[in-house]
């Protein structure tokens, strides 16, 4: 299904199955899509932050695995436990956005659990990583100032031209990742 040019207020997409859906140039404000299902969709220049009100959608819990938002904003919005193997925010915004305790990872066996998503050249400030495993996923030439990263997995991450000034950190793991030309303030 193609979606182009819409506009979506206080809609209650709880539940919904939207997979595959490719949506373009739309406006979600207020919008509810926990527990949705949007395996593989796939959205450009939309807007899921509603600037009057300074609210953000509501993604809890959501299947996103393998979508993709290239030049978004999904700032303030709520991608709490949600699954988002595979999921790539390019170009986008994400400011204030919270990803607590969201799934980046899929397990294979019980001993092999493998990461995926790519974060590329978009805004997270003051967004919330806490307990998120990213680990050797591609968080490159984003900004991540002031961001909250307790507990969370990146090695072997790429956050090459990546700024993590002012970052919270407690109990992040760092190893292997490649950090060249990242700006490191305060950690």
């Amino acid at each position: 299904m193609l979606l182009t040019k819409c506009e979506f207020h206080d809609c209650n997409f709880l539940g919904a199955s939207l997979t595959y859906i490719d949506v373009r140039d739309c406006k979600f404000q207020n919008c509810n899509f926990k527990n949705a299902n949007l395996h593989e969709a796939t959205f450009h220049n939309c807007s899921f932050y509603n600037q009057e009100n300074e609210k953000g959608c509501y993604f809890f819990g959501e299947n996103l695995t393998h979508s993709k938002f290239t030049k978004c904003d999904v700032s303030i919005c709520i991608f709490e436990k949600a699954d988002l193997f595979g999921v790539e925010f390019l170009d986008s915004r994400a400011q204030g956005a919270s990803f607590k305790g969201a799934d980046f990872t899929s397990i294979v066996s019980r001993s092999v659990v493998f990461s995926l998503a790519s974060l590329k050249n978009s805004i997270f400030r003051y967004a919330d990583f806490e307990r998120c495993v990213l680990k050797k996923c591609d968080l490159s030439d984003s900004s991540f100032v002031n961001a909250n990263f307790l507990r969370t997995d990146l090695e072997e991450a790429n956050l090459t031209g990546s700024d993590l000034s002012g970052i919270q950190y407690e109990a992040l793991q760092l190893s292997g990742a490649d950090l060249r030309n990242a700006e490191l303030g305060g950690l």
